[in-house]
């Protein structure tokens, strides 16, 4: 009797921890009832928000978010008005942050006043944690060195210390067309090469906003200076700067991961200035980051030799990229502009990479990256984007080529609207680099090619093809195989000279071309074999495209490519 009495406690206890115990059946009852709350909060503060726009267009009617919440949502509720474009809305035990542009956030999300500064938790492997925008500020004041002693006790940050964002934030900061509308500017994080942030900074897939920043000096950017920074998005920001600007950061040392710009202004200011991204101004390894704001490069250095990418300005000698997307428009005064990256430094690599934003730029413009120096890597990436230059050497991949592209496609409008010397235009490369080692393999081109500008009689503009426009052949020497183009190519301006479907020019023997093809009605010359459009859809043209590969790289997909064939791996 004993011992069944004591297993019907042992049973009575086990089941109430089961009911009222941590995650027990009470406790994940009532979380998934505050979860229904917050949904159907949230659900009520967007349909009032669309109400708004609909009757904002239809009867010109104007009210104040306040309002408008006010009205659209049902019941007892609590909303303050944090800025007027910013409410808090309680009500029961649901609590959301509404924005203006329609974006709703669980919880408050913490906005800046502009001076508060607080100490953040530390813990015992001396690694911070960040809650809140006061505790963000203390981070950068420590960093830049503006705590006075006492504040900053015995703390440090080392390269072992790991800095954790702990939740969404808002600096604040509120700007139409660039000027500061609301808010302070925010000094970044490592402003200068004396004061750089030696960590690493992990935003836990968490977002800034009301970033604003405008500096003369190098770095700028939610970070100046910094060692290595992943999972963060920067969100409806300005950033304004001088060499190495970026939204995440100007300058990256380490690396930068699954980083993010969304609907934020990158702006490298006018004067003597280079280095702008959308990402990051200078970073020596990126990976799976993404653009979505505008990126102007309004600087131009001495020689015009400016770099702005819609990731990275400049990806320095060795670097590497792998996994990045850009998809807001990318554009620049100087030389050296592109969809992903504005230069890449010998022996940098970029893999699988895209670009769908317009690119504009003077000189070395391309869709992926504006120019490629000796040994570069360029594999499986691909441009969709339209991409012109008020300048020599356009491409759609790359404007002027030192080393390889592989498994590369374009189908974006590749224009030429003006230049003052060749033409070197061509839907993956413009031009190639003298005194280089040079592969373009199995990549083709679908996107219109239109050569607007004009040269003259004595000087006629020299250069335009479907891969390539112009094979520089100085000390220079490559393979130009298994390409094929069916873009056309438009010619709007005079004394044009050697077009052609895959090459348009060729000065020397010393690259091997063969196995490349182009469709007929579209400019002929003595490069590559014409196909029709018949033949092109066909296996026998795969088993061409496929010879002498070690490995197979060209396939046909069902309703894919207009019937054309495609990269294996790339899509």
């Amino acid at each position: 009797m004993v011992i069944t009495i004591i297993v019907l406690l042992i049973l009575v206890a086990v089941s109430l921890r089961l009911i009222s115990g941590n995650e027990g059946i009470l406790e994940r009852a009532e979380t998934a009832v505050n979860k229904n709350s917050v949904a159907e909060l949230k659900e009520e503060a967007i349909l009032a928000l669309t109400g708004r726009i609909i009757d904002k267009y239809d009867v010109g009617m104007n009210q104040s978010l306040k309002e408008v919440l006010e009205e659209g949502i049902t019941g007892e509720k609590v909303i303050e008005e944090v800025t007027s474009d910013i409410c808090y809305v309680t009500k029961g035990d649901a609590v959301i942050t509404v924005y203006e542009d329609g974006t709703v956030e669980i919880g408050k999300v913490d906005v800046w006043d502009g001076s508060a500064k607080t100490q953040p938790t530390i813990d015992e492997n001396n690694n911070w944690h960040i809650h809140t925008t006061a505790e963000l500020k203390y981070l950068a004041d420590f960093v830049n060195g503006e705590l006075a002693e006492a504040e900053k006790g015995d703390l440090q940050i080392t390269a072992d210390t790991i800095v954790y964002l702990e939740n969404d934030l808002d600096l604040g900061a509120r700007q139409q067309n660039g000027t500061k509308t609301h808010g302070e500017n925010w000094i970044p994080i490592g402003k200068s090469s004396d004061t750089k942030f030696l960590g690493t900074f992990d935003g836990n897939n968490h977002i800034v906003r009301g970033l604003y920043v405008d500096k003369t000096e190098n770095f700028s950017g939610f970070f100046g200076n910094a060692n290595t920074v992943r999972n963060l998005t920067i969100k409806d920001s300005y950033v304004l700067g001088g060499n190495a600007t970026g939204s995440i950061a100007g300058l990256i040392r380490g690396t930068i991961e699954n980083c993010h710009n969304v609907n934020s202004t990158v702006m490298m200011r006018e004067g003597e200035y280079r280095t702008c991204g959308g990402i990051v101004g200078q970073g020596k390894t990126v990976l799976k980051c993404t653009n979505s704001g505008k990126i102007m490069g309004e600087g131009v250095s001495s020689g015009e030799s400016s770099q702005t990418g819609g990731i990275v300005g400049i990806l320095p000698t060795s670097g590497t990229m792998k996994e990045c997307e850009n998809t807001g428009t990318v554009s620049g005064h100087g030389n050296y502009v592109g969809g992903v990256v504005g230069y890449m430094s010998s022996s940098a690599q970029l893999m699988k990479s895209s670009n769908s934003g317009k690119v504009e730029g003077k000189s070395r413009a391309g869709g992926i990256t504006g120019s490629a120096g000796n040994s570069t890597n360029i594999l499986e990436c691909v441009n969709t984007g339209n991409v012109l230059a008020n300048g020599m050497f356009v491409g759609g991949i790359v404007g002027i080529l030192g080393g390889n592209v592989e498994k590369c496609y374009n189908s974006g409008e590749i224009k030429q609207k003006q230049s003052d010397g060749d033409a070197g235009i061509g839907g993956i490369c413009g031009e190639t680099y003298m005194d280089s080692t040079i592969g373009i393999k199995n990549c083709y081109n679908k996107g219109k090619i239109i050569e607007e500008a004009s040269g003259t009689a004595e000087k006629p503009l020299n250069g335009v093809g479907g891969i390539i426009g112009y094979i520089s052949a100085t000390n220079s020497s490559g393979v130009i195989s298994n390409n094929y183009n069916f873009g056309q190519i438009e010619i709007l301006g005079e004394n044009i000279i050697n077009i052609g479907s895959v090459i348009g020019r060729v000065t020397s023997d010393a690259f091997v071309r063969n196995n490349n093809y182009y469709l007929e009605g579209t400019p002929e010359n003595a490069e590559g074999e014409k196909k029709s459009a018949t033949e092109m859809k066909k296996q026998e043209f795969v088993d061409l495209l496929n010879t002498g590969l070690e490995e197979i790289a060209w396939e046909i997909r069902d309703s894919e490519n207009e019937g054309y064939p495609v990269i294996i791996g790339v899509e």
